[in-house]
């Protein structure tokens, strides 16, 4: 059974939609802040925590319903 492409993009829409919408609800529930801010740490900033964040940025871009800021720092330097 062939479904018209105009069905599928009004299924898509009705589908994603319904996702944010639970996201809202949910983020509201939570009283989570819109776009949180997420810091790596370690010693001193030059692999771990940039390497860190870097994977975590590719993560978050992968979920745009949940979006965050994502740095890295050290503690020496």
């Amino acid at each position: 059974v062939a479904v018209p492409a105009s069905s599928r993009l009004t299924y898509l829409r009705f589908l994603f939609g319904r996702r944010a919408r639970a996201m809202a609800r949910l983020r509201r529930a939570r009283q989570l802040p819109a776009n949180p801010q997420v810091v790596m740490l370690c010693h001193g900033n030059i692999y771990r925590s940039p390497f860190a964040a870097a994977v975590l940025r590719e993560i978050a871009a992968r979920r745009p319903d949940a979006p965050m800021r994502v740095s890295s720092a050290g503690l020496l330097g």
